[in-house]
Parts: structure tokens; C-alpha cells; sequence
């Protein structure tokens, strides 16, 4: 009886998870925000970086191993995991372009700026000149629109946590257990 409200709980639990995971990487944004404005460095990358990375990996493990222990003598196989982190994964990433958006809209304009002038270098390298006004404004359009940080936070979460949860899933998954 129980093992028939699993699926019902799929997607509960994946935006539970995902919820869990995608705030926890928003507040470590926003501090790192906050502390590459007083300065920025390879250091404060670095650990950015790895901090973001031991998130995503302890919220596939835990929410996996959580996930997996629901399913008890039917088991839970690595295909399994892998689907129920590609669904935590876009929740986490939808919260974490609104991250984004928040970030570079209210708190660092100036870091939306910078990926302007990068991609103006960009289209100059390729093109050989500079981009006209009608193209900036696409760009500054595309940059100011939580749509265009939604997309890209879950497109990078889905790619970053599915790669994480390749290795993962190989600890998150459980044998069937015969009767």
C-alpha cells in the first residue's frame, strides 16, 4: 500500500529537495556577492566554487538517500536516481536563476555589466567590429530578463547536477530485496 504513494510523491519530493538545495546556493550567491564586491580573487572563486559543488553533491546524496530509503524492499535503482535528480535539479536551478536575476538586477549591477562588456569583446573578436546599439540593447534586454536567468539556472543545474549525479547515484541507489 505504501509503495503506491511513491510516485505521487515524485515531484513533491524532487521541489522539497530541489527547494532545499536551490535556496542553499542562492544565499551562497549572494555571499560571495557581497564579499567579491570588496574583493574579488581567485581565493574567494576557488572557494566558491567548491562550495557550490559540495552542495549540489550532499543534496543529491542526502534527498537521494532519502528518496531511496521510500522505496525499502522494491529498491532503488541508479536510473532511478539519476531521474529524481534531473527533477530536484530543476527546481534548484529555476530558484537559482531567480538567484541570478535578483543578483545581478538589484544587489551587483555592475557584475551584469561585466558580461555585457565580455560578450561585446566576444562579438568583436568574431565579427571584427564592434556591435551596433540595436544589438546591445538585445543584449542588455536579454540580461535584464528573469526568463533569460530562469533558462540559464536551470539548463546549468540540470548539466551540473546530472554530471555529479553520474557518480553519485552509484552510492544513492539500492539492490532489490528478495522475499
Amino acid at each position: 500500500m505504501e509503495e503506491q504513494n511513491i510516485p505521487k510523491s515524485f515531484w513533491g519530493d524532487a521541489a522539497r529537495a530541489g527547494g532545499v538545495a536551490g535556496v542553499a546556493l542562492v544565499a551562497l550567491m549572494l555571499i560571495i556577492s557581497s564579499v567579491q564586491a570588496k574583493s574579488a580573487s581567485l581565493i574567494v572563486d576557488s572557494i566558491s566554487h567548491w562550495t557550490e559543488f559540495f552542495i549540489i553533491f550532499m543534496s543529491i546524496l542526502l534527498f537521494g538517500k532519502m528518496r531511496a530509503a521510500k522505496y525499502g524492499a522494491a529498491g532503488f535503482t541508479y536510473g532511478q536516481s539519476i531521474g529524481y535528480t534531473a527533477a530536484m535539479m530543476l527546481f534548484a536551478g529555476f530558484l537559482y536563476g531567480l538567484g541570478m536575476f535578483i543578483t545581478f538586477r538589484y544587489v551587483d549591477p555592475a557584475q551584469m555589466q561585466q558580461m555585457i562588456a565580455v560578450n561585446t569583446r566576444a562579438y568583436t573578436a568574431i565579427y571584427g567590429s564592434a556591435p551596433g546599439e540595436d544589438i546591445l540593447d538585445r543584449m542588455r534586454a536579454m540580461y535584464g530578463s528573469p526568463v533569460f536567468y530562469a533558462f540559464a539556472g536551470i539548463a546549468g543545474m540540470l548539466v551540473y547536477g546530472l554530471f555529479v549525479s553520474l557518480f553519485v547515484s552509484v552510492f544513492v541507489r539500492t539492490p532489490q530485496r528478495r522475499a
